[in-house]
C-alpha cells in the first residue's frame, strides 16, 4: 500500500492527530499491516496503521481499546468490530464438559485457547471478562455410564467434574467466574421453557415431552447454512423434522423433576440457554465452543432464546474452536472414533507450556495438527526462547562478551515489535503473527547477542537488552507460559478447585438441614405411641424420620469424596484408656497429612 507524502500529510490534517499519535485506517477484512513513518519528519513521528474503510485517531500514550479490536463474527460471516454492551467489561458463555469421562485433547485445545483470549483481552485490552462455564450432570451418558459402574449420577458427574478442573489446572488455564450445575438449575429451566411455551413457539406432546417449533423461528439457520441443516433426531411425535426436544419424558429408570408438562428431565440445548440468561439477562457479548457445536447446539440455543426474550440477538459473537486432527490419518480426534488422547496421558510425555505453544501456533478457528514432529519443533522452539533468556542474563550481568549493541536499533526493533503484535491479536486474537513477530526479534536479539573473540573494546548495552528481555518474558506470562520461571499453578489452582467444591458442598448441605428444620415433611410425626415403643424400635422410627438428613450426610461425603477429601466416622474415647488418647493424636495427625485446613475436634468422653 503506497501513499504519497502529501496524501499522508493530508490525513493528519484532516483528523488533526498531534506529534506522536496513532493514526488507523480501518477495515474489517483485511487485516492490520503496519506502516512505519520515522524517517517522515513533516509527521512528526506518528504512526499508521491501515485496515481501510474509516479514520480512527489514538492519542501517544493512550491504549488501544475495543473500538479497534476485530473479531470474526460468524452472524456476518466476516470480522467486525468488538463492541461490548459496558465499557471495557465482556460477559462470556462457554458450554463447558458433559461429565461422563475424562477429559481428552480435543477438550484442552478448546478450552486453553480461550484461555488465551481471555488473557488477551484482559491483559492487553484492558477488558474485564465475566466468564461462565457450565457444568452438564446429567445427560444420557451419565445415566449409562452410572448404571455400568453401579454408582448414582451424582458421584460419576462429580468425579469426572473434578477430574476436568484438574486437568485445566495443569494446563495453566484460568478458573471461570461461575460455574452453574444443570441439576441446580432446573427450576430455572422449566420456567424458561414455560416462557416459550406461552409464546407460541414450542408445543408438548401426549408422552409429556415438549418441543421447540422451529417453524416459528423466522432466523433459523443464522449459523448454518440452511441447506445443510439435518434433523437431530427421529421422532413421531414431532411436528417437523428440525424441532428439538426442551423437556424429556422421562424414561422407566431414568432419574426425573416434576414439571407442568409431567415427569422428565432438560433437553441438552435448553440448558445452556437458560442458565446463560440466569447470570447475564438477555443479552451476551461472547458465546463459545468447539466448531462442532455450531449446529445444532448453538443453532438451537440462537432459536429457543430469542423466542423466549422476543428479540433478534441474543449473543453478539459466536467463537468456535477448530477440532484437532491426527495429521498422519488426517481424521478428528473423537471418542466415537476411539482415537483420542487424554490429557492426563499427554502430561506424562509433554508441558502444558509445549501444548499451548501449538495452541498459540495455530489460529483459533483453524484445525490443529496433532503429531509428534510437531511437538518435537515446538519443544525445540520454547528451548530456543529458554536459551535467549540465559544468554540475555549472562550479558547483563556482564559475564557474555560480544560485539558492540546498538541502544537505539534495539529499542527500535523492540517499540515496532510490540507495536505489531499488539496489532495481530486485535486481528481477531491471530496468535500466529504475534509469534512471527516476536520470534523475529528474538532471532535479532541473538545475532547482537553472538559471542566475539576479538580483543577489542565493545560499547556496551544492558538497558536495552534488559527491556527486550523483559517484554518477552511478560508477553508470554500474559498469554499463559512463564518463560525463565519455575512457577507451577497447578498446586495452587487445585486447591482452590477443591476449596471451592468444599463450600458448594457445604452450603448446599446447609440449605437442606434448614429446609428440614424450618419446612419440615408433612408426615414428620413420632406418633403418640413413641414412649411405649422398645429402644430399638425408636432408634428405628428415628431413623426414618430424618432420613432426609441422613440422604443429605452422605451425599456431602460423597461431594467431598469426588474432591478427594475423606469423611472419617469419630467414635466417642473413653479418657481412661492410655491407648484411646495416643489414637486420638494419630487421628489428629492424620487429618493434617491430608492437608484439611484443621483436624476436627475429637470428644472425649470422661467417667467422671
Amino acid at each position: 500500500m503506497l501513499f504519497s507524502q502529501g496524501l499522508l500529510l493530508l490525513l493528519c490534517q484532516l483528523t488533526s492527530a498531534p506529534p506522536g499519535s496513532t493514526l488507523l485506517l480501518c477495515h474489517a477484512s483485511s487485516g492490520a499491516t503496519c506502516w512505519y513513518l520515522n524517517s517522515c519528519k513533516f509527521v512528526q513521528n506518528v504512526n499508521f496503521f491501515f485496515f481501510d474503510y474509516y479514520i480512527a485517531v489514538v492519542k501517544k500514550g493512550s491504549t488501544f481499546s475495543s473500538h479497534y479490536f476485530l473479531i470474526f463474527c460468524l452472524l456476518t460471516k466476516q470480522k467486525d468490530k468488538l463492541i461490548l454492551q459496558r465499557k471495557n467489561v465482556a460477559t462470556w458463555y462457554v458450554c463447558g464438559p458433559t461429565v461422563y469421562d475424562s477429559a481428552h485433547l480435543g477438550h484442552a485445545r478448546t478450552n486453553v485457547q480461550f484461555d488465551i483470549i481471555r488473557r488477551i483481552l484482559t491483559n492487553i485490552f484492558e477488558i474485564d471478562i465475566i466468564q461462565v462455564l457450565n457444568i452438564t450432570d446429567i445427560d444420557d451418558k451419565i445415566i449409562a455410564k452410572a448404571a455400568k459402574e453401579g454408582i448414582s449420577m451424582a458421584e460419576v458427574s462429580r468425579k469426572y467434574e473434578h477430574e476436568f478442573f484438574n486437568d485445566m489446572a495443569a494446563l495453566n488455564v484460568l478458573p471461570p467466574t461461575f460455574v452453574p450445575h444443570v441439576t441446580d438449575n432446573i427450576d430455572t429451566i422449566i420456567q424458561y421453557i414455560d416462557r416459550i411455551m406461552k409464546k407460541r413457539c414450542a408445543y408438548a406432546t401426549p408422552s409429556g415431552s415438549v418441543y421447540f417449533n422451529v417453524s416459528a423461528s423466522p432466523h433459523y439457520g443464522k449459523l448454518h447454512s440452511k441447506e445443510s441443516l439435518t434433523t437431530e433426531s427421529i421422532d413421531s411425535e414431532k411436528q417437523n423434522p428440525l424441532d428439538f426436544v426442551l423437556w424429556k419424558a422421562v424414561k422407566p429408570g431414568e432419574p426425573f423433576w416434576e414439571s407442568p408438562w409431567g415427569k422428565g428431565r432438560p433437553g441438552w440445548h435448553i440448558e445452556c440457554s437458560a442458565m446463560a440468561s440466569k447470570i447475564f439477562g438477555d443479552k451476551i457479548d461472547i458465546h463459545s465452543g468447539g466448531e462442532d457445536l455450531i449446529f445444532p447446539h448453538h443453532e438451537n440455543e440462537i432459536a429457543q432464546s430469542e423466542a423466549h426474550y422476543g428479540c433478534d440477538q441474543w449473543v453478539n459473537y459466536w467463537l468456535h474452536t477448530g477440532h484437532v486432527y491426527l495429521s498422519q490419518q488426517n481424521e478428528k480426534m473423537s471418542k466415537s472414533l476411539q482415537n483420542v488422547i487424554l490429557i492426563s496421558d499427554f502430561l506424562k510425555s509433554y508441558t502444558s507450556d509445549q501444548f499451548r505453544m501449538l495452541c498459540m501456533l495455530t489460529h483459533y478457528r483453524n484445525r490443529m495438527a496433532y503429531q509428534d514432529n510437531v511437538l518435537v519443533a515446538v519443544t525445540s522452539l520454547l528451548q530456543q526462547l529458554e536459551s535467549y533468556l540465559q544468554n540475555s542474563e549472562a550479558y547483563i550481568k556482564g559475564h557474555l562478551k560480544c560485539k558492540s549493541i546498538s541502544e537505539a536499533e534495539v529499542f527500535s526493533r523492540l517499540e515496532r515489535t510490540k507495536t505489531e503484535v499488539k496489532i495481530a491479536l486485535a486481528d481477531d486474537f491471530n496468535t500466529p503473527k504475534a509469534m512471527k513477530n516476536i520470534l523475529e526479534l528474538v532471532q535479532f536479539l541473538n545475532s547482537q547477542l553472538s559471542t566475539s573473540k576479538e580483543n577489542i573494546i565493545c560499547s556496551r548495552s544492558p538497558v536495552s537488552v534488559a527491556a527486550a528481555s523483559l517484554y518477552i518474558k511478560n508477553i508470554f506470562k500474559i498469554l499463559g507460559i512463564n518463560l525463565g520461571q519455575q512457577e507451577n499453578s497447578l498446586e495452587s489452582s487445585f486447591l482452590q478447585h477443591q476449596m471451592s467444591c468444599v463450600l458448594d458442598s457445604s452450603l448446599k448441605f446447609r440449605n437442606e438441614v434448614r429446609q428440614f428444620i424450618f419446612d419440615p415433611p408433612k408426615d414428620l410425626s413420632f406418633g403418640t405411641d413413641y414412649e411405649k415403643l422398645t429402644s430399638k424400635e425408636q432408634k428405628k422410627k428415628k431413623f426414618q424420620i430424618f432420613q432426609p438428613l441422613l440422604k443429605s450426610s452422605d451425599n456431602l461425603r460423597k461431594e467431598y469424596s469426588s474432591a478427594n477429601i475423606q469423611v472419617m466416622y469419630l467414635i466417642l474415647l473413653s479418657t481412661d484408656n492410655a491407648n484411646n488418647v495416643e489414637l486420638t493424636k494419630k487421628m489428629r495427625h492424620f487429618y493434617v497429612a491430608f492437608n484439611l485446613l484443621s483436624p476436627p475436634e475429637v470428644y472425649l468422653e470422661s467417667n467422671n
